[in-house]
This record gives structure tokens, C-alpha cells and sequence, in this order.
């Protein structure tokens, strides 16, 4: 039978080690619920965990097909046994929460430096979120940290990303404070950062990590000092393949505008776009040529990554000449190791052209081409591949 006695035979050191490492702190639990519900899917309502899976195949299957909620709602309440109603705010309200975390993640590497806030402005909206609608300010800015949308159970509002000149056109002085900057739109709960660590679950991670043993903090540092090291490596990719990017984008589209003003048309066919592209192509290839001659092609070649040992090369020359894919960045490119590590080779299309790679990042669907060449890989081709 169990009992309490042999509690009394351990020291009182012994005993009160686990309640010492609780001491009483002022966090606010509204914060802490709320950052585990951004990191956990949790239902309220709902315990047992093989119901919140079932919940959360049929959500992600919805959010992957586009599937509005009225027609998968009944397959929800089927697997939940919630009301409906209850189950339009746990659709509407994952829904947000994964589209806000995907899109914040792209405008903070953006080229563009302005965020504005946009509320819908209905007669749905609320006035403390209506008062913010075309605020402007840096991604830096302290504000973003606890106002990125959304702000409150059910908000629509959203972000718009902006160059210097989109700002401007808006109404945007650089020098001029706006009062509304260091106001909050948010309401309780919701006063937290998609994905930076600035919120209450990691502070008080960082309380627990300083009251553990020393070995399992060398462990945790060492976990943090590769993490930083990787963030550099991909730092410093990101700004090299930059710089071919913006050497040759002007270029690219100096050469478009020349090529329809002789052409006399300002929307082409897809054969003129494709003539063009085909010219910018010959173009480069003879500046690739010159290189070779005088054995210095070699040096536009950037290691992005390894493919079971062998070096994985892009060539800042095959940059210039993909310009026309417009909505792959220099940010795609540095996510080229990510892809080769987590993707699967599609064992069809390699047959044909090398390697072909398949990966979804955020709900893009990647398609990596790497081309053999004298025991290495080079970048054939990256794209996004909606089949």
C-alpha cells in the first residue's frame, strides 16, 4: 500500500530541490497560454489526442485543397462532436493564425522594408483595429512585435509589404512619428510575435535554462552556437547570390523594355517572351564563353549545399538567365540546401535531366533541377511546381 512515509526519510535538501526550482514569478498566464496555443493545436473542448489528430488531418487536407468550411464541416462535428458554430472559429482561427506565420516569415526577408497595417474596413471591423488601418512603419519597428495581425479572435486585418516609394505614395514621411507606433491594437492574448522568440513561453525558457546544471547548459549553448553559426553561413549566401540578382535584374529588364519598344508592344505573346528570354540567354552565354577562355568561369560557381558528398554549385551566370521566373528571389536560391536535405527525388523526371528534387516550404512546392558535372552537381533550374 502506498503512503507518505518514505517521503520523511529523504533530507529535507532532497526534498525541497524540485519546489526551490518553482519560484514565484510574475508572468502572465494569459501570455503563456496564448504562446503555447501558437506553438500547440489545441481545441477547446477537445482531450483526447487521437481526436485533436483526427482534427488536424482534416483541417490540413481542407487548408491544402482549398476546401471552404461549409464543406467540410460535417466531417468536423463527425470526428468532434462539437457545434458548429464553435467549429467555424476553430476553422477560421487555425486558418489565420498558419496564413499569418507563412506570410510574416516572407515580408521579414522581403526586399521591401515597410510594413502597413490593413484592416477591412466594413462594418465587421472593430474601431480599435479600424483606428490602425494604414499604419506604416519599418519591420524593425517595436510595434510589429506585439501587433502583427491577427490582433483578436476573428480578425481579418492583414499586412502589406512596401518599398520606399510605395510608402511614400501612401502618405509615408520618413521623418515623421506617427502616435498610433506606440499604441497596441492587440487584444490580450494575441500581443505576441508569429515567430520571433519574443514572447512569454520562451522568456520563461530562458529562466528554466539558467536554473539547470551547467553540462546541460554547455549542451544548450552548443545547440544555440550551431544555430547561429547556420543563420551566418545562410546570411552570407543570401547576400553573394544578392549581389547577382541586383547586378543583372537591371540588365534583364533594361534588355525586356529595349526588345518590346522594337517590337512596338507593351503585352507580347508568349512566343515574344519567349524570343526575348531566349536573346538575354545568348547574351550571357557569350560573357560565359569569354570567362572560359580565360579560365576564370570557375569563379561564378557558389557551393550551396552537398548531395551525398558532392559539392552543389549555382552558377550566378544561371541566375541572370532565370530572371524571367520573377517570383523566385535570391531567398529561394539559399533555400536550396533545405530542399536537397528534406525533399524527395522524384526517380521519373531524374531519369531525364539529373536530379530532380521535390520540397514544400510554406506551402510552396519546390522544384530543384541539379545537372551531374565532373563529380559535383550544378543548379539546373529552381521553380515553383503547382502540379
Amino acid at each position: 500500500m502506498n503512503d507518505l512515509s518514505n517521503i520523511f526519510k529523504l533530507s529535507p535538501d532532497d526534498v525541497i530541490k524540485y519546489f526551490d526550482g518553482k519560484l514565484p514569478k510574475d508572468y502572465d498566464l494569459d501570455k503563456l497560454r496564448f504562446s503555447a496555443y501558437n506553438r500547440t493545436f489545441l481545441i477547446s473542448g477537445i482531450n483526447e489526442i487521437e481526436t485533436l489528430k483526427r482534427m488536424h488531418s482534416i483541417l490540413k487536407k481542407a487548408y491544402l485543397n482549398g476546401t471552404s468550411f461549409k464543406d467540410c464541416v460535417e466531417e468536423l462535428k463527425n470526428a468532434s462532436g462539437l457545434h458548429k458554430n464553435h467549429l467555424r472559429v476553430v476553422f477560421n482561427q487555425n486558418l489565420r493564425q498558419v496564413y499569418s506565420f507563412a506570410r510574416y516569415e516572407k515580408q521579414l526577408i522581403s526586399d521591401k522594408p515597410y510594413l502597413r497595417y490593413v484592416a477591412i474596413m466594413d462594418n465587421r471591423v472593430r474601431d480599435s483595429h479600424k483606428a490602425f488601418h494604414g499604419l506604416i512603419l519599418p519591420k524593425e519597428h517595436s510595434f510589429w512585435r506585439n501587433n502583427y495581425p491577427p490582433n483578436g479572435w476573428g480578425c481579418r486585418c492583414k499586412t502589406q509589404v512596401l518599398s520606399l516609394d510605395e510608402a511614400k505614395a501612401l502618405g509615408y514621411k520618413e521623418n515623421a512619428k506617427d502616435k498610433r507606433s506606440s499604441l497596441n491594437a492587440a487584444a490580450r492574448g494575441f500581443d505576441n510575435n508569429p515567430i520571433e522568440p519574443n514572447n512569454a513561453l520562451f522568456n520563461v525558457l530562458v529562466e528554466k535554462v539558467k536554473s539547470v546544471d551547467e553540462s546541460l547548459r554547455k549542451q544548450a549553448r552548443r545547440i544555440m552556437n550551431n544555430a547561429y553559426t547556420d543563420y551566418i553561413k545562410r546570411e552570407s549566401l543570401y547576400k553573394e547570390l544578392k549581389a547577382s540578382y541586383d547586378e543583372y535584374k537591371p540588365k534583364y529588364e533594361a534588355f525586356v523594355k529595349q526588345k518590346l519598344k522594337e517590337l512596338g508592344t507593351t503585352n507580347p505573346t508568349q512566343k515574344q517572351k519567349d524570343d526575348i528570354n531566349e536573346a538575354f540567354k545568348k547574351k550571357i552565354s557569350i560573357i560565359t564563353e569569354n570567362l572560359k577562355a580565360k579560365d576564370k568561369r570557375e569563379h561564378a560557381f557558389i557551393e550551396v549545399a552537398k548531395l551525398n558528398g558532392a559539392s552543389v554549385f549555382l552558377d550566378k551566370y544561371q541566375i541572370a538567365t532565370h530572371l524571367k521566373h520573377t517570383e523566385i528571389t535570391p531567398l529561394d536560391y539559399t533555400l536550396i540546401e533545405r530542399i536537397i536535405k528534406e525533399g524527395s527525388i522524384d526517380v521519373k523526371e531524374s531519369k531525364k535531366k539529373g536530379k530532380t528534387i521535390i520540397h514544400s516550404i510554406l506551402g510552396r512546392r519546390y522544384k530543384l533541377v541539379l545537372r551531374p558535372d565532373k563529380g559535383r552537381y550544378l543548379v539546373d533550374s529552381l521553380r515553383f511546381d503547382d502540379e
